[in-house]
């Protein structure tokens, strides 16, 4: 079997999940991993797929040309590299909360990429009126960075007028 990723992107209608997963199956792929949200009205969805060893990237593309076509989406599908940042480091939960402003998310980042920790998951959302900026991540630290040392360089840098909770991840889903 060989492994994809398969991003869909488009506006919102009930259904989509539905039709690409068919049109996977159809060429005999397996989704091993999934995330889809709503964004604003559009759907964005990115899929880790296994598909036959004979089935390339562009064969997954051409099999979702009706179901893309049909419903407005934007469909890409891309070899998995098997290359990745280690995943062996502690994993820790990031929370950030206030009042929002440009950059928030991009102030974060790059902190952590300072550090070499890397992303697994990042998740962000305005809530609330008048709206508060809500930023969640998980990450993967590397060896002799702590999470004392994440906190204090969010929190007491970069992100000092927000509220920064670093805590370790003790269930991975």
């Amino acid at each position: 079997m060989a492994d994809l990723t398969l991003s869909v992107i488009g506006a919102d209608q009930p259904g989509i999940v539905a039709a690409v997963t068919g049109a996977l199956v159809d060429v005999g792929g397996n989704v091993a991993a999934c995330r889809a949200a709503l964004l604003s009205g559009s759907f964005a969805m990115v899929l880790a797929v296994s598909v036959p060893d004979d089935v390339t990237p562009e064969d997954v593309e051409a099999a979702l040309v009706p179901t893309a076509a049909a419903l407005g989406l934007t469909v890409d599908a891309n070899r998995c590299p098997h290359e990745g940042p280690d995943e062996q480091g502690e994993r820790c939960l990031v929370s950030v909360y206030g009042t929002d402003r440009p950059g928030i998310v991009h102030d974060a980042t790059v902190a952590l990429a300072e550090l070499g920790a890397g992303i697994v998951d990042l998740t962000s959302s305005l809530v609330g009126d008048p709206p508060i900026f809500i930023l969640g991540m998980e990450v993967i630290l590397p060896g002799g960075v702590t999470l004392g040392r994440v906190e204090s360089v969010l929190g007491s840098g970069v992100l000092r007028d927000l509220e920064v909770s670093v805590q370790p991840a003790a269930v991975r889903i």
